[in-house]
């Protein structure tokens, strides 16, 4: 019976789908309209910036869609348009929009009502381990890596008809989009690959996320609150640290999609004792702030409690703190390429290192032949050592990582402000995008 409604509804919105085209058609989408989505209904990553800076400035009539009525409400309050998914308003502007900006996929806004809309995938991250059609391990091969069809003539039908219903039941992962962000030619080619896309689709410049604080610093935080509500000013601590780890998708059981208790309801646990973590950064003055990936937001619950060590995986993103950050700990998460141009000292935690490359998802090889100026932690002790250390200067950082920054972020690129707002208008006038990059002018 769930077998027969899974199908019933991906059939549904396969229907829906074909039908905004041939609305879109008839009603023709407006240019001056632009709906904006974020995963799992946040207001966050790329599409939070652009649509705020469009807002600011008005470029084009913008319009957030989401599933949580909370994101929605408190957008209003700021005098923002915004829509429920499914409300009679969402349902139009997902409609009648040309252009659809998302940060992973066309659900973020509606992915049964976009044909026929010129589609800006924001992404939300560099490639480090591999994504999307580069997957070949993990459970998440099964969206992505084709069955090979038999000799036979039923073999070769029945392998065709499980690729047909893996297109129909994974829609939105196979719509490839019309315009995607690259800095660097190492991202062009594993962006290409990863969404099997022509290099034109590409569009030389930064991204939103990371721009958006660099036009508008005074929106900058400088303190956060805490569990009980106690504000933590930055400048009290000697030092600020980030411990940002990756999802760990390799946790999920593979038949429902969900975290199997059976392979542990929390592997940060296991691996990190908090409490000494708290009285390591007691002792050196320091403050730890941890946001686990959004899939993993809920394991924050078990280290409200420490003293110096602050849960902020409830925060819509990271971005506003990154300048004041003095050391990332992440792992297998590409937040530490958004952080390279700051300045920041970047160590990797990979406490299951083994187990997340063989039964996850591996790294991409271009990645093997860089010399990453990186310490690599294993253990916990080694761990508690680093945060010990005193501070590095920002300077002395620069000088470690920048052959490696060059790598992700190519000298002179345009803000992605200017680059988007260009290309959307080339789209307009039916010109070319030019995808080299000029002096840098935030716009």
């Amino acid at each position: 019976m769930k077998q027969l409604w899974t199908i019933t509804k991906c059939l549904i919105g396969q229907c829906l789908y074909l039908a905004s085209g041939v609305i879109s058609f008839i009603l023709v989408r407006d240019n001056n309209k632009v709906v904006f989505g974020c995963y799992k209904n946040k207001f966050s990553d790329n599409a939070k910036y652009l649509y705020l800076h469009w807002h600011k400035t008005q470029f084009k009539r913008v319009i957030w869609i989401s599933g949580d009525p909370k994101v929605i409400a408190k957008l209003k309050q700021q005098q923002m348009e915004a829509y429920p998914r499914w409300s009679i308003q969402g349902i139009w502007h997902s409609l009648t929009a040309k252009y659809f900006c998302y940060t992973s996929y066309i659900g973020d806004v509606n992915q049964h009502l976009a044909m026929g809309a010129f589609k800006i995938n924001l992404w939300h991250g560099s490639p480090m381990k591999k994504i999307e059609f580069d997957i070949d391990t993990g459970p998440l091969t099964k969206v992505y890596q084709q069955i090979e069809a038999g000799n036979g003539v039923e073999s070769y039908l029945a392998g065709q008809a499980c690729n047909v219903w893996r297109k129909i039941r994974y829609h939105q992962e196979y719509i490839k989009p019309d315009l995607m962000l690259s800095p660097s030619p190492l991202i062009d080619k594993l962006f290409c690959s990863a969404f099997r896309l022509n290099k034109e689709t590409l569009l030389r410049t930064g991204f939103p996320r990371t721009d958006y604080y660099r036009l508008y610093s005074d929106m900058s935080a400088n303190h956060v609150f805490d569990n009980q509500g106690h504000k933590h000013e930055f400048h009290h601590y000697d030092k600020l640290v980030l411990y940002a780890p990756s999802w760990r998708d390799y946790l999920l059981d593979e038949n429902s999609q969900q975290r199997s208790s059976k392979l542990g309801a929390n592997p940060y646990q296991a691996a990190i004792d908090w409490q000494a973590m708290s009285n390591t950064l007691v002792k050196a003055n320091s403050l730890l702030l941890v946001r686990f990936h959004p899939n993993e937001a809920h394991l924050g619950e078990s280290i409200k409690d420490y003293p110096n060590i602050i849960d902020i995986s409830a925060r819509d993103d990271v971005y506003d703190l990154l300048h004041a950050i003095n050391l990332l700990i992440t792992d297998y998460s590409s937040l530490f390429i958004d952080i390279l141009p700051l300045n920041a000292e970047i160590a990797f935690f990979q406490f299951d290192h083994y187990q997340y490359q063989r039964d996850c998802r591996g790294q991409y090889d271009d990645y093997k032949a860089i010399n990453f100026p990186i310490k690599t932690l294993y253990e916990q002790e080694a761990l508690l050592t680093y945060i010990a250390a005193p501070s590095v200067s920002r300077q002395a950082i620069k000088n470690k990582y920048q052959n490696m920054s060059n790598l992700f972020w190519q000298l002179g690129l345009p803000s992605s402000f200017t680059a988007i707002s260009k290309a959307i208008s080339a789209v307009e006038n039916k010109t070319s995008i030019a995808l080299k990059p000029k002096n840098r002018v935030d716009g």
